[in-house]
């Protein structure tokens, strides 16, 4: 039987220097490379990154729409998972995000393992520098993410008083598990909310 097929395969290794070293078969090698395409990482090619985005969230939620701090923080990423790992984020946006301007805390809440500390160079000035305060807004986050929006577990597991908790999220404009004044509950040793000042 006769058959006429492309094959067409993509690996992020260096294949020539597997070669080299024996870990991939030089004949299978050469059977597969004739043509070779590089496609740089998306964080060579940071002027797709914000469209790319927004041809995701208009695919999800086309009533919506990136700040630009928003865009700015999508820039300024590594994205060691590449086009998949920005599509995935974007879908999350647009499912898990009520309203329509998404903004870089919406994005910081949602990103997920691979961005530890948003890799840090999503929290960084335009002089390369994180500052103090930058990264106790950031672990606040962090830990409120962790903890669903629970502002008490959330202070618990920081090891700072709730008080002091509180003060910071009003301090970083946090408003994320707040409780509106206008309706109080009944405080709980692990559960509750700060009151939105």
């Amino acid at each position: 039987m006769t058959v006429d097929v492309r094959l067409v395969a993509a690996t992020n290794r260096d294949l020539e220097a597997a070669v080299r070293s024996g870990t991939f078969r030089n004949d299978l090698y050469h059977r597969i490379s004739e043509v070779q395409i590089r496609v740089p990482p998306l964080r060579e090619r940071s002027q797709d990154i914000v469209a790319l985005a927004e041809h995701f969230l208009a695919q999800r939620r086309p009533e919506s729409r990136f700040t630009g701090e928003a865009r700015e923080l999508l820039m300024r990423s590594e994205w060691p998972g590449n086009v998949r790992e920005l599509r995935n984020l974007v879908i999350q946006l647009g499912i898990l995000t009520s309203h329509q301007d998404i903004t870089a805390d919406d994005i910081r809440l949602h990103w997920r393992d691979n961005h530890d500390i948003d890799n840090l160079s999503a929290t960084l000035t335009p002089r390369g520098v994180a500052t103090l305060n930058e990264m106790e807004r950031l672990m606040i986050l962090r830990t409120l993410e962790a903890t669903n929006g629970n502002q008490s577990l959330a202070a618990h597991q920081s090891g700072i008083p709730r008080r002091t908790f509180c003060r910071k999220l009003n301090e970083h404009h946090i408003t994320l598990g707040r409780r509106d004044n206008s309706r109080p509950e009944p405080p709980s040793p692990l559960s509750g909310s700060c009151r939105q000042k």
